[in-house]
């Protein structure tokens, strides 16, 4: 069978977003961690970053996904709303107190929403 340029573009598409769905995610993982570091409160177990960072991906290129229509300045802040949103329910479904994810849930909102509006305006042309 023949490949089509179009097949190849797509599939190129698909991994330009998987790997911005995972920039987004560690950036924004980077600025949520020093957040975390601020007060003995607000600690974490170990395996907080890392599954943040695996949801927070597949999070974000779903959003990519099901977004990629609307403009890339949208897109950012849908995306990190989402993200955050989603991240936020799964914390306080795992029982962390509910002052813990109010506050991180603006806290991840505008982590996501730096890294996401840079990369998506800069780079929204190769995702899908």
């Amino acid at each position: 069978m023949k490949r089509t340029k179009r097949a190849f573009l797509n599939k190129r598409k698909i991994l330009f977003a998987v790997i911005f769905s995972i920039v987004i995610i560690i950036f924004a993982t980077g600025i949520d961690f020093l957040f975390h570091q601020l007060s003995e409160e607000y600690s974490v177990p170990s395996r907080y970053f890392p599954n943040k960072i695996i949801y927070g991906a597949v999070i974000i290129f779903l959003c990519l996904f099901v977004f990629r229509k609307i403009s890339s300045s949208d897109k950012a802040i849908v995306v990190s709303l989402i993200t955050g949103s989603l991240l936020q329910v799964k914390y306080f479904f795992e029982g962390y107190p509910s002052e813990f994810v109010f506050v991180f849930l603006s806290i991840h909102f505008f982590a996501l929403l730096i890294p996401s509006w840079i990369i998506l305006n800069k780079f929204d042309k190769y995702i899908f």
